[in-house]
């Protein structure tokens, strides 16, 4: 049974894992592309909003820049390079790009993995428990009460 649960848990951590680590397809065309870039870059003008909400004249001049810099043919690496370099590594909105950011993606997964674990081991152990057929409150047997039961139901019958 160990072996089964120990499977299962290096199952769940690769799986988290892969996902974590994985990149995201580009979408297909530059305007979507251009949504995508603005969807993961943290809005200078609009504290605490990505720059597709942020509803400032300076973030709807800063889309319309990284629309024409797609259609101009430049890679989205290159665009979010240099969105990096002109307002900092705070504007992007990806943790993971972040120093320490690929730990701070893999904790919640992993406490959330150590909870199924635990949940799984109580589960476990109260169900073994839960087979004794005696139960704390059935009081002990009593071989004078028993004879004196069969004596009677002897002379009744």
């Amino acid at each position: 049974m160990r072996t089964v649960i120990a499977l299962v848990v290096a199952g769940a951590l690769a799986v988290l894992l892969g996902f974590a680590l994985r990149e995201p397809a580009p979408p297909p065309d530059p305007g979507s592309e251009a949504q995508a870039i603005a969807g993961a870059i943290m809005s200078p003008f609009c504290p605490g909003l990505v720059l597709t909400a942020c509803p400032s004249e300076n973030a709807r001049e800063l889309r319309t820049e990284i629309r024409e810099r797609l259609e101009a043919g430049e890679a989205r690496s290159a665009i979010e390079a240099d969105l990096v370099a002109r307002f900092g590594q705070g504007v992007l909105a990806d943790p993971s790009s972040l120093p320490g950011g690929r730990i701070a993606v893999l904790v919640p997964a992993a406490l959330g993995l150590a909870g199924l674990v635990a949940i799984a081991a109580f589960l476990r152990r109260s169900t073994r428990r839960g087979g004794d057929t005696e139960t704390p409150h059935d009081p002990p047997p009593d071989d004078a009460l028993a004879d004196q039961l069969d004596d009677e139901l002897a002379r009744l019958g």
